[in-house]
């Protein structure tokens, strides 16, 4: 059985574990603290723990393995630090390890209609400049927050969301920067540390906001 999810029914995850030959013996409850469809790697999230509740010893190689043959795709959430990985999708292969990100606060949620992954769907635009700029030595919060407001720039051009209002809010709460899934409807704002301005969530429920959450990461 299943709690808040509209996509794991009883065929999904015996699907999933068959591709393993393991057999879906006893019940699951899953549930889901993020919306499914929206960008966040719920799916492959879910898939994990799944394969994980059976066999909770499976190395992080058959877990990509798997999610990839069941869904197309994989976002990098088996490993210990994902954010630092430079991640191929619809390969489910690291590409290049990527330096420590500089400590950071982050307010955000989501804009719009969910969008299911779609694992034929490989048109997305060209980012290895700025990953070759992340390369070097400054890697200060506001050169972060500029780079990433950079690749969500080409990927709202790219695919035609000249309607998307994330841009603008970003400057008018005054964030460093913001960035959004190249596949869903999740957006996010970058502030400096623990520097997010009071008043900011009202701000996005009344641009249309919904699911917003704050959240640290990175080091000194």
């Amino acid at each position: 059985s299943q709690k808040g999810s509209r996509y794991y029914t009883q065929s999904v995850i015996s699907n999933l574990l068959n591709h393993l030959k393991l057999q879906a013996n006893g019940k699951f409850d899953i549930s889901l603290f993020m919306p499914e469809a929206c960008g966040t790697g719920s799916s492959t999230a879910t898939r994990v723990a799944i394969l994980r509740a059976v066999r909770p010893r499976m190395s992080t190689k058959t877990l990509v393995e798997t999610c990839l043959l069941d869904e197309g795709a994989s976002d990098p959430v088996m490993y210990t630090s994902p954010e630092r990985l430079l991640w191929a999708p619809r390969l489910g292969k690291v590409l290049k390890q990527l330096p420590v990100l500089p400590k950071i606060s982050c307010i955000g949620g989501f804009y719009g209609s969910p969008i299911k992954t779609n694992p034929n769907d490989k048109d997305f635009p060209i980012i290895k400049d700025l990953i070759d700029l992340w390369s070097l030595p400054r890697k200060t919060d506001k050169f972060l927050a500029e780079l990433c407001s950079e690749s969500s720039s080409r990927t709202i051009f790219h695919r035609k969301l000249q309607d998307d209002p994330t841009k603008v809010i970003a400057k008018k709460i005054k964030a460093l920067g913001f960035s959004i899934a190249h596949t869903g409807s999740v957006r996010n704002f970058i502030f400096p540390y623990n520097q997010i301005p009071e008043g900011t969530k009202n701000i996005l429920i009344d641009s249309g906001f919904r699911g917003i959450e704050t959240f640290s990461l990175g080091k000194s």
